[in-house]
This record gives structure tokens, sequence and C-alpha cells, in this order.
């Protein structure tokens, strides 16, 4: 089983934005390595896009912290080539 990252309350963070999007980076206290990203837009809340990067926000900051979803469709095994072109 794998160990999940414990955070601590209160950690350093950084914010910027561009036109359209606003970005946060928040770090771990003691190691210094980025444990959250998060990044609204400025579109209303409860819109798609709103919901498509909230979702992006939670996978990216389980990732930062180690938690691996194996939530893509499974690839045929093998040794990385394939007969079938790709587009």
């Amino acid at each position: 089983m794998e160990k999940i990252m414990e955070l601590p309350n209160r950690r350093p963070c950084i914010n910027t934005r561009t036109d359209n999007f606003h970005f946060s980076v928040s770090f771990h206290p003691d190691t210094g390595l980025p444990i959250e990203f998060f990044i609204t837009g400025r579109g209303k809340v409860g819109q798609q896009l709103d919901e498509e990067l909230y979702e992006l926000s939670v996978k990216t900051s389980k990732l930062m912290q180690g938690e691996f979803e194996d939530d893509l469709p499974k690839l045929p095994k093998g040794d990385g080539s394939s007969s079938v072109p790709r587009q």
C-alpha cells in the first residue's frame, strides 16, 4: 500500500495569473517540493471548464503527493513497437 504524504495545514505558495486563468502552487515547508497545484478560469462557477480545471488540479496535486491513479485505458503489453501506424 502506498504511503500518502501528510500535509501541514499551512504551507507556502505562489500565485500567478494570465488573462484568463489563475494558478496557485503550494510547497511543502520542510522539503520545498511542490505538493499542490490549482488552476481556475475566469468563467462562472459551475461551468464545464470550471469543473474540468478543478479535476485537473486535484489529479495534478495527487500526482505531486505520490498518489498515482491508473485510470487511463490499458495498452496492450509488448515491446513498445506497433504495427499500427500513428495518425
